[in-house]
């Protein structure tokens, strides 16, 4: 008949064996094999729980354990996979991928009890433990197994393994033991102390025993036992190895000899039949197991989300209004939210396009479950509406506008107004966009059950960028400034006695005077036009039409000075040369022209005009302001609305009658009617000429043109 020896003297006689000066009695965790349903009820409060695939991490952290994971569903596991140990941290890495990273291991074992003289497992396990570190994983990564047996102390003094563990952030050892009166390869048992006794090193690092139990798991006989019985359940020669009480007397003796670095003992095992010798699930040692973990102090939260519809959200996020719980559902839409101290809390459920719901006094206790299952009712959509117009205040239909994310659009109508409906709540880039026009970008945020209103002008792309150039709304969308205060920079309405070069009417618009009419000082004033939208490397035409009525100094128009400045949200400045007006009582062009500069989108226009011999001086004024891009080809220029303004360059006169002229393209593939005040001759090059784009009779034609030639 087996016997089990006393505790007091087994206990006894071990210490003087191991010379160990300092024991600890770690927990006796759950090794997991194979999940069983009834294995998250038993080993729930566990703090540790050892598992062989990457799903089982999930499952352990929703118990509340921390979990120690040695990657049994890789292939090769037992061999380190293939090469230098990279691959197999790779597919650790790939297998951690499928899980949310919350319900990562705390600790991820290497190979399994691999030989004590194999050199290459240890430069391999640096490799590896390099490798999980750069793809992201945090927790401990633990050097071992080697086999039951081996390595003997010598092993663990050598370069190598010295390397290895002083890499690694704890150790693996296995331990099977027996202690019967017949005593089956006791030898082995907590050997582990003896390691680190004669290898101070050892003890600056947390060992696992990461397999512990009774003895014999191969086919090796164990010739103290006639009956060779394997695990404690084996039944032979007419008797069970050892009776539950037995078993526990055994591992009682063991874990009190372990080493004050063993964080867990992990008995094996649970869950696998074929294994039926070994496991411990629904006997007595299943609950003394349990009373060696620290008492359960905390509850869980658990339930499903689902939607309206009754299907399962995953990526749900839940929480409580205090102590920081939070998780995510898995993809079947459940979740675990372990470790809550008792109390009473405020439950939330959220998701980005559902209406956040929470759910107020629920109760936590200590050792129970708490469940709260959520319904998420999605959020209202919003709508997005404006008005699109052209710079100079006319509705644009046919114009798109578009948002992303999504892609969702609409089309104007004829009186410029678009509606896109249906929209997710949140932030998004809406964009305006019409052949012949710059495409206009705005951020917009769409808010739920409401219509956020977002309107658009639109620059003719190539032509007219100018807002109002003209002036013929007064000075509405034009600044000013002077030099010194006592010179007057404004806007005013007087006839000008001269015929005006340009088209209709005109006033006086944007004019500089000094102390009414009359003073002897030097002053400077301009007019400008801010945040004009411009599109860098394209070729651009600037003009204004300045006017100086010298007050007593009839015939002599020099005191006045004016040009273009351009300044380009870049830092850089394109200007004129100051140009000396030339005709008292009259109206001079300026000009500019050159090529908006890289990583140029907008820029303030300016016409600065100076009165500078400080004797009586007289009045200027501003008007037609203007700057163009050239349209390159007159077919393309054709394309264009009608209302648009056109400026073509280096074209040819081919035909002309008294009161218009027609230009075309050097290889005649285009042409296009100019009607202008004057005409030209047939052969005439034309530097520049712009005018408004319309239909008349079924032809393109530019009216009201100007134009200059070679």
């Amino acid at each position: 008949m087996i016997r089990i020896l006393t505790t007091t003297i087994v206990t006894s006689a071990l210490m003087v064996m191991l010379g160990a000066s300092a024991f600890a009695a770690p927990p006796v965790c759950p090794h997991i094999c194979y999940w069983r349903s009834d294995i998250a009820e038993w080993a729930r409060g566990a703090p540790w729980i050892k598992v062989l695939s990457a799903l089982d991490c999930q499952r352990g952290h929703d118990l509340g354990c921390k979990v120690f994971y040695r990657p049994y569903d890789i292939p090769g596991h037992d061999d380190g996979g293939t090469g230098d140990g990279t691959g197999m941290a790779e597919a650790v890495l790939a297998r951690l991928a499928t899980i949310p990273s919350d319900k990562w291991p705390e600790a991820i074992g290497y190979r399994n009890e691999f030989g004590g003289s194999d050199t290459t497992t240890t430069t391999q396990f640096i490799n590896y433990y390099n490798r999980l570190r750069a793809g992201g994983y945090k927790g401990w990564i633990v050097f071992g197994s080697y086999s039951t047996g081996v390595p003997e102390s010598y092993r663990w003094s050598q370069a190598d393994v010295r390397n290895a563990v002083n890499l690694a952030d704890a150790i693996e050892t296995h331990e099977y033991f027996d202690l019967t009166e017949a005593k089956c390869h006791s030898w082995l048992m907590c050997r582990h102390v003896r390691f680190i006794n004669e290898n101070p090193y050892l003890a600056g690092k947390p060992w696992f025993i990461g397999e512990a139990g009774s003895d014999r798991i191969s086919n090796a006989s164990c010739h103290e036992d006639p009956c060779n019985r394997r695990g404690w359940r084996h039944v032979d020669c007419g008797a069970q190895k050892l009776t539950a009480s037995q078993y526990i007397n055994e591992l009682n003796i063991y874990r009190n000899l372990c080493a004050s670095q063993v964080v867990a003992i992990f008995l094996f095992q649970q869950g696998d039949m074929n294994w039926a010798d070994f496991d411990v699930m629904g006997t007595e040692v299943a609950t003394w197991m349990q009373g060696t973990w620290p008492a359960i102090t905390t509850g869980s939260i658990v339930g499903n989300v689902k939607n309206t519809s009754g299907q399962n959200l995953s990526g749900v996020t839940v929480s409580t209004n205090t102590g920081g719980y939070s998780t995510t559902t898995d993809s079947a839409g459940n979740y675990t939210i372990p470790g809550v101290t008792p109390g009473t809390y405020s439950v939330s459920a959220s998701k980005s396009g559902y209406v956040t719901s929470t759910q107020a006094g629920k109760v936590v206790s200590a050792n129970q479950t708490t469940i709260v299952n959520f319904t998420l009712a999605p959020v209202p959509p919003g709508t997005l509406a404006g008005t699109v117009k052209s710079v100079s205040g006319k509705v644009i239909e046919g114009a798109t506008v578009t948002i992303t994310p999504g892609g969702a659009s609409a089309v104007t109508n004829a009186q410029g107004n678009y509606t896109i409906g249906g929209l997710a709540v949140g932030s998004y880039t809406a964009t305006a966009s019409k052949q012949g026009y710059i495409e206009s970008v705005a951020p917009v945020t769409v808010q739920s059950g409401l219509v956020t209103n977002q309107n658009f002008t639109l620059h003719n792309l190539g032509t007219e960028l100018l807002t109002n150039g003209s002036f013929i709304n007064g000075c509405t969308g034009w600044s000013k400034s002077q030099s010194p205060s006592g010179a007057y920079w404004g806007c005013g309405n007087k006839a000008y006695p001269n015929s005006w070069p340009g088209s209709g009417g005109h006033s006086w618009n944007a004019f500089i005077a000094c102390g009414g009419f009359f003073c002897d000082i030097s002053f400077t004033g301009e007019q400008h036009q801010d945040n004009v939208v411009v599109r860098a490397g394209l070729n651009y035409w600037a003009s204004a039409q300045v006017y100086y009525e010298p007050i007593l100094h009839v015939g002599d128009p020099t005191d006045q000075k004016e040009r273009i400045v351009l300044v380009f949200n870049n830092g850089i400045t394109h200007s004129s040369e100051w140009h000396t007006h030339t005709t008292p009582n009259g109206w001079d062009k300026i000009t500019l022209s050159g090529t908006v500069p890289s990583g140029a989108t907008s820029m303030t226009f300016k016409v600065e005009l100076a009165h500078t011999d400080s004797q009586w001086s007289g009045t200027g004024a501003v008007d037609e302001c203007s700057f163009q891009v050239p349209t390159r080809t007159i077919s393309s220029a054709k394309g264009y609305p009608d209302g648009t303004v056109i400026m073509l360059r280096n074209k040819t006169v081919t035909a002309s009658n008294g009161s218009a002229f027609w230009i075309e393209e050097d290889d005649r593939t285009s042409g296009i009617k100019i009607a202008a005040s004057n005409s030209l001759t047939p052969g005439t090059r034309v530097s520049w000429v712009s005018g408004m784009l319309a239909t008349v009779n079924g032809e393109r034609v530019l009216e009201q043109a100007s134009f200059a030639t070679e």
